[in-house]
């Protein structure tokens, strides 16, 4: 197990570095294609763009616009479309360097507008393995729903550290958004925090 996670990581690092000479005119043809007609369209669309993974992956995730541009729609509807497709039976490979993209993209440089959706993606294709990256974002006022509801989504126990790490140190909705969850989690009885929680002046 660990030695394909190194593969898909230097899959990644190796992706990123040739994202810059990858085809994008290509990748536009592909997704100027969506929506398909038929679900073999849309797979093979599908398959056409993880043929060049992950190059053309991290190509389709630096297309993506902020909300207010609105010009991207072909860009998300393609990205979410592969969040699902990769999780078909027998596609453990694609969707592990599909969740290994998006979360060095969670590291980079992008508006939080962006990574909120590419959060909401891996809240279809994430495992265990995207736990510790989606919850590094519990803190994040901008991200914290977004993560909390992927965590709570991969049904991973290991999402439980991920709450109680942040919970410490949040404040705000985000403490209550972690304190919402603990206890749909079952793991919020014993936790100092949530026993101060019930005398607090705020009440939200």
């Amino acid at each position: 197990m660990r030695a394909v996670q190194v593969k898909v990581l230097a899959a990644v690092a190796i992706g990123t570095l040739l994202a810059a000479t990858a085809r994008p005119a290509d990748l536009k043809t592909l997704i100027e294609k969506l929506p398909a007609q038929t679900k073999a369209e849309a797979h093979a669309i599908y398959e056409g763009i993880l043929k060049d993974a992950p190059a053309s992956l991290v190509h389709l995730v630096r297309m993506l616009q902020p909300p207010e541009k609105d010009n991207d729609a072909k860009v998300r509807y393609a990205l979410h479309g592969l969040a699902t497709y990769v999780k078909r039976p027998g596609a453990e490979a694609q969707r592990k360097v599909f969740v290994a993209v998006f979360l060095r993209q969670l590291d980079s440089d992008l508006p939080a507008s962006i990574k909120g959706f590419l959060i909401r993606q891996l809240h279809l294709a994430g495992g265990s393995e995207a736990i510790e990256g989606i919850g590094k974002r519990l803190l994040d006022p901008e991200l914290s729903e977004y993560a909390a509801q992927a965590l709570l989504a991969i049904g991973d126990p290991a999402a439980v550290a991920q709450f109680r790490q942040a919970l410490p140190k949040a404040r705000g909705r985000v403490r209550l958004t972690i304190i919402q969850d603990l206890g749909v989690l079952r793991a919020a009885r014993g936790l100092n925090e949530v026993r101060a929680a019930l005398g607090a002046k705020d009440r939200e």
